[in-house]
């Protein structure tokens, strides 16, 4: 009987330890790699949200403090009132008013005709002389 030219060897054999370390630690580097870019999409969308509620906080934080600056120049006015009214009614020969009328300038009306227009700008002749 003659033996054919190629043998075939059956058996269960294992693979050499380093290639079984190498695939091992790939795979544990593939999980990690995946799980960290998990995490860093996670904390940017935390991130994201935290920095919108804090411009949503910075913008309410602005109009509150306008609001206030309205309210102060309100409360001003009433005082400079109230004290119109309290000097008014120690005076003897002064009496409360019944109206009080506001008048805005034209700056804060914001109208673009000049009421008093400006006069020319007058040179002199002559210059100053000054000693005898």
């Amino acid at each position: 009987m003659r033996q054919p030219d190629h043998i075939v060897i059956q058996g269960d054999f294992l693979p050499p330890e380093h290639e079984r370390l190498l695939k091992t630690s790939m795979r544990l580097f593939a999980i990690l790699l995946v799980v960290a870019i998990t995490a860093a999409l996670i904390v940017y969308g935390l991130r994201v949200h935290y920095e919108t509620d804090i411009n949503r906080l910075a913008h309410s934080t602005r109009e509150l403090n306008e609001q206030n600056k309205e309210f102060q120049v309100k409360l001003n006015q009433l005082k400079s009132y109230k004290n119109v009214e309290s000097a008014a009614a120690h005076a003897p020969n002064l009496k409360v008013p019944e109206l009080v009328i506001t008048v805005h300038s034209p700056k804060q009306n914001n109208t673009t005709s000049n009421l008093f227009p400006p006069q020319p700008q007058t040179t002199q002749d002559f210059p100053h002389v000054y000693g005898y």
